[in-house]
């Protein structure tokens, strides 16, 4: 009776770890781009967690562009930022895998069209620079790279403030 219930348990144990253990993935159609690091995308089929034909807001991981900012103008490079990753991306189909949302109920993942990784690709441009909390060290690597190459944000020198940065100076102006 031990060794049923045993062997019982074993495959739920491992039926369970399986489910958690399946990539989270899906394909969809770029359908807007929000700024250099966030786009919405209407799914292709049916995946685990979405629907078919819903919309979903994806902010690309390990990554952070420029802040567009509204009426006052925002960044420097946030509306090339943007542009750029409209031209790789809008009208596309594109594969996202994903890890979890964030506080704001977007999908963070990675984006990928065909074999191009999309959120390298930004960094690699000087469209984005690698988010301060990401611990992808080929990420790094670009970003080092776009630094010594003055390429896109980097050719700003020491006039380039992290979006982080301004992020924080916007809501202390606000206060």
């Amino acid at each position: 009776m031990v060794k049923r219930f045993s062997i019982i348990f074993i495959i739920l144990f491992l039926s369970a770890s399986n489910l958690w253990s399946v990539e989270k993935k899906f394909v969809a159609e770029v359908i807007r781009i929000s700024d250099g690091d966030s786009i919405v995308v209407r799914l292709k089929s049916p995946c685990i967690l979405f629907r078919s034909n819903q919309k979903i807001k994806v902010r690309l991981d390990d990554i952070d562009a420029p802040e567009l900012g509204g009426k006052k103008g925002g960044q420097p490079f946030a509306r090339k930022s943007r542009e750029f990753l409209r031209n790789l991306l809008l009208g596309k189909v594109v594969t996202i895998t994903y890890s979890k949302r964030d506080r704001y109920d977007r999908v963070l993942g990675h984006v990928f069209r065909n074999d191009l990784d999309v959120n390298a690709e930004m960094v690699r441009m000087g469209m984005a620079q690698v988010y301060f909390l990401s611990k992808n060290n080929n990420y790094r690597n670009l970003e080092k790279s776009a630094k010594t190459h003055g390429i896109g944000i980097w050719s700003l020198g020491s006039d380039y403030t992290p979006p982080q940065e301004y992020r924080r100076q916007q809501r202390e102006a606000r206060r």
